[in-house]
C-alpha cells in the first residue's frame, strides 16, 4: 500500500457535533435506506449489512491497526520521494495526517475486510440518512464488483489507485445526492452537498495542496466523471449503466478523471503502455537499492507545475479546475525512490503527447530537482542526494530505450 490509497480510503468526510444514536436505531436506518439504494442502484445486496457504531479513538485505532509494517515504510519512502519532487512540503507526514482524518472528520466508512458500515458515535440522526445511503452504496457494490480485487489490480502505482476511487466514490455520491433529492424532495439537494464537499476542503485547509486535492478529488470529480463530465445531467437520473462500465474497466489514471472525454469516448484503451524505468541501483553504485515506486499522474503534475485549486469554490466541481496547460498533454510518468543508508534519490521520468506538451512542462517546472533533462518528448528530474556531476550517466541508463519522438 502506498500514500495515496490510504488518503482516498472509503471515508465519508465531514464535521459535526450531536448526541449518540443508539445501535439499535442505526441498524433499522441501514435495514430501512438498503432499499432505496437498491432501487436507485438498480442492484440487489447479496447479504445485509451491519451496521456499528464507533467511536473516534476506535476507528482511528481501526485504520492503524489495517497498517502493517512494510505499508507503512512504504508510505514513508513515498513520502520522502514526494518531498524531493516538491509535491509537499518537508514536514509532512502522510501516515499522522490520514490518522488525524480517520479520528477527527469521518463521520462512516464501509470496510471491504469486514463487509460492515461503520458510523461514528457523535453523528446527529438528521444527518445519519446520507451517511447511510453513501456507505451502504460501497457495500452493494462490493458484494458486486469485490473492492479488493479491484484495489489489487490498481496496486503499486499511487495514480491508478486514486482514478479507482474516483469511481467508487463518486458512485456513492451521486446516489447519496439522488437519495437526499428523493427523501427531502429537494431539487436544491446538490447544491447542499456541493456546499458539503467545501465544508470538507476547509477541514483539509492546512494540508498541503497535492494531499487535499487527492483526498476531495474521488468524492468531487468522481461526482463529474461518472456523469461524463456534465453535472448538469445530474436531473437525467442515475448512471448506472456509466458506473457498471466505470467499474468494468476502470480509468487508469487522473488523467481519464481531470478529462472525462478522454475515457468516455477517446481511445483510452490503445494508449500506449504503462510508461517504465529501469533499475538504476548499480549505476548508483554499492549500497543503493529501489525502495518504492508509482506514478503522480496527471493531478501531481498539475501541482508540479504551479497549479492553485481553491477546493471551497463551487467550481471545483469542474475538472478543468484541477490542471493547467503544462500538465495537459501527459501520457504517463513513472518515479523510482532510491535508499542508501540515510540518503535518498528520486527518479521522475514523464512522457509527452507532443514535444510542444513536454517544451510547456519543462518551462513551468517549479521544482527541477539536482539534474533536469528533456529529451524529445521525455522530461527526467533527478531529485535528493545525487551529485549533478553524475546526473548525465544516471540520465543515459534511465532513458535506454526511450525514443525521442512522441509515439
Amino acid at each position: 500500500m502506498t500514500a495515496a490509497p490510504l488518503l482516498v480510503s472509503l471515508l465519508l468526510l465531514q464535521g459535526s457535533t450531536a448526541a449518540q444514536i443508539t445501535p439499535e436505531r442505526l441498524q433499522a436506518l441501514a435495514d430501512e435506506i438498503s432499499a432505496s439504494v437498491e432501487q436507485l442502484r438498480g442492484l440487489k445486496f447479496k447479504n445485509k449489512v451491519k451496521a456499528t457504531i464507533v467511536s473516534p479513538a476506535t476507528a482511528r485505532e481501526t485504520f492503524k491497526a489495517k497498517i502493517q509494517p512494510w505499508e507503512a515504510e512504504q508510505v514513508r519512502f513515498t513520502q520522502k520521494a514526494y518531498v524531493q519532487l516538491g509535491l509537499i512540503p518537508a514536514r509532512t507526514d502522510l501516515l499522522t495526517n490520514y490518522l488525524n482524518m480517520a479520528e477527527k472528520d469521518v463521520l462512516g466508512y464501509y470496510d471491504p475486510a469486514t463487509k460492515e458500515l461503520y458510523v461514528l458515535g457523535h453523528v446527529k440522526e438528521e444527518e445519519v440518512r446520507p451517511v447511510i445511503a453513501h456507505e451502504l452504496t460501497h457495500a452493494l457494490e462490493d458484494q458486486h464488483f469485490d473492492f479488493q480485487a479491484l484495489s489489487k489490480k490498481a496496486s503499486g502505482d499511487d495514480d491508478a489507485s486514486v482514478a479507482l476511487s474516483a469511481v467508487i466514490e463518486g458512485s456513492a455520491t451521486v446516489l447519496m445526492v439522488h437519495y437526499m433529492v428523493r427523501q427531502a424532495r429537494d431539487p436544491d439537494a446538490p447544491r447542499k452537498a456541493e456546499s458539503g464537499e467545501s465544508k470538507r476542503a476547509a477541514q483539509l485547509k492546512g494540508a498541503p495542496s497535492f494531499v487535499q486535492q487527492s483526498v476531495i478529488l474521488p468524492y468531487v470529480l468522481g461526482f463529474t466523471f461518472l456523469l461524463k463530465g456534465m453535472p448538469w445531467m445530474f436531473d437525467n437520473g442515475m448512471p448506472n449503466a456509466d458506473i457498471d462500465e466505470a467499474y468494468a474497466n476502470p480509468p487508469r489514471s487522473t488523467r481519464h478523471i481531470l478529462h472525462p472525454e478522454q475515457y468516455w469516448w477517446g481511445a483510452w484503451r490503445k494508449e500506449p503502455a504503462p510508461l517504465s524505468l529501469p533499475d538504476l541501483s548499480k549505476v548508483l553504485g554499492p549500497g543503493w537499492s529501489k525502495a518504492t515506486s508509482g506514478s503522480i499522474g496527471e493531478l501531481g503534475l498539475a501541482v508540479l507545475t504551479g497549479s492553485h485549486l481553491d477546493l471551497t469554490q463551487t467550481d471545483a466541481i469542474l475538472p478543468a479546475r484541477w490542471t493547467n496547460d503544462a500538465a495537459i498533454g501527459t501520457s504517463g510518468d513513472v518515479y523510482h525512490h532510491y535508499v542508501n543508508g540515510e540518503k535518498s534519490l528520486t527518479v521522475l521520468l514523464t512522457r509527452w503527447e507532443t514535444l510542444r506538451d513536454a517544451e510547456q512542462f519543462d518551462t513551468a517546472l517549479v521544482s527541477r530537482g539536482k539534474y533536469f533533462l528533456r529529451y524529445g518528448a521525455h522530461v527526467l528530474v533527478l531529485a535528493g542526494d545525487v551529485d549533478p556531476a553524475a546526473g548525465p550517466a544516471l540520465a543515459s541508463a534511465a532513458l535506454q530505450g526511450v525514443g525521442y519522438w512522441p509515439k
